[in-house]
């Protein structure tokens, strides 16, 4: 997998196999009657592979509890993208992620 850094300085990840890569995001569904979930969402990069998991809520046990599903299904790539929500605030700190050996990314709304 090769990076390309653009005028910003944003490193850019090209994913050449699966397990290099993986993106995350929160998209947010409104149902009839004004329930809401949040659909957790993970695609890898290269194979486009997708994952999705619905939750009542964004915490930060369900961004654990989904991470864990997507890895469960896909394999523990070397870099995990996440969605800039603050339910993924804990990715950045010692915790799974050390465990389970994928370096952490977030998304920059770009």
């Amino acid at each position: 997998m090769g990076a390309t850094a653009n005028p910003r300085r944003c490193t850019h990840l090209r994913a050449t196999q699966p397990q290099e890569h993986i993106q995350v995001d929160i998209v947010p569904h409104y149902l009839k009657g004004g329930a809401r979930a949040a659909c957790f969402n993970a695609i890898d990069a290269a194979s486009r592979y997708p994952v999705g998991k619905a939750y009542a809520h964004r915490r930060s046990s369900d961004a654990e509890d989904f991470l864990l599903h997507v890895w469960a299904e896909l394999g523990i790539p070397k870099y995990t993208q996440v969605d800039n929500e603050s339910c993924f605030m804990w990715w950045f700190y010692p915790s799974l992620h050390v465990r389970q050996g994928s370096a952490p990314g977030l998304a920059s709304g770009h």
